[in-house]
């Protein structure tokens, strides 16, 4: 039987020595719903904030052997205090990965030491991402893409060609203007850019513009003006 593992900010659980001691208890993401309780009125009301609660999830581990414990504790410690999100990988959900940072306020390298065993927290972000997602997709005008997902994905396009245009997903649509050579389109991250620059002056802003995503089934995409466009369509999955 294999070891299980996961690959945290580029490196294996394995590669520290630990060793990952029980089942792991999953936790599912859920809508951020407000209650708000008025006088005189049964029940409460729901105020929906359209988004989703990030996951905590516990990753309970032991060092495999008691050889230099301290050389070990530093070391996880310097890998797993880093900031910001990471990708995360299960060796048993090879299908996915995750973004995740580190969620603990313990000294991780004093707990090792003392107790040769942890229980890392990390905070997930709330929809983990399908690897075939982060394929390219060559894009032609007319064409139906469908989401993989069961939550609609925000994707990246790569535009090449000259001029203004116009890009549709599902009746959504979102012009571009004195396009140059090239232009990414990075909906995930809401970002617009050409090379290491931003270039939110080739998109036309009106009150219905909206950054491109893709529902979950069905996607009619089309574009007018003279483009050639592909695709990463960061295909997630609810945790």
């Amino acid at each position: 039987m294999s070891t299980a593992y996961f690959i945290f900010n580029g490196q294996k659980s394995t590669d520290f020595d630990l060793a990952i001691t029980t089942d792991i208890k999953y936790k599912s993401t859920s809508y951020d719903i407000e209650t708000i309780e008025i006088e005189g009125r049964d029940g409460v009301l729901l105020k929906d904030k359209h988004r989703l609660k990030p996951v905590e999830q516990e990753i309970p581990m032991k060092i495999k052997t008691r050889g230099n414990v301290h050389k070990i504790a530093h070391n996880v410690s310097e890998w797993l205090n880093v900031k910001g999100w990471q990708r995360l990988e299960f060796s048993w959900d090879s299908e996915h990965y995750y973004l995740a940072t580190f969620a603990e306020g313990f000294d991780v390298e004093e707990v090792l030491e003392v107790f040769g065993n942890l229980k890392a927290t990390f905070l997930l972000h709330p929809i983990k991402f399908r690897k075939d997602g982060e394929k390219q997709v060559n894009l032609t005008s007319g064409m139906v893409l469908t989401n993989l997902g069961n939550y609609p994905s925000k994707p990246i396009f790569n535009i090449t060609g000259n001029g203004d245009g116009t890009i549709t997903v599902n009746g959504r649509t979102l012009s571009l203007k004195n396009v140059q050579g090239s232009l990414i389109v990075d909906a995930e991250k809401n970002m617009v850019y050409y090379g290491q620059s931003s270039a939110w002056d080739k998109i036309v802003r009106t009150a219905t513009h909206s950054m491109p995503f893709f529902d979950v089934g069905k996607n009619i995409i089309s574009w007018t003006g003279n483009f050639t466009i592909t695709c990463q369509p960061n295909w997630g999955v609810k945790i």
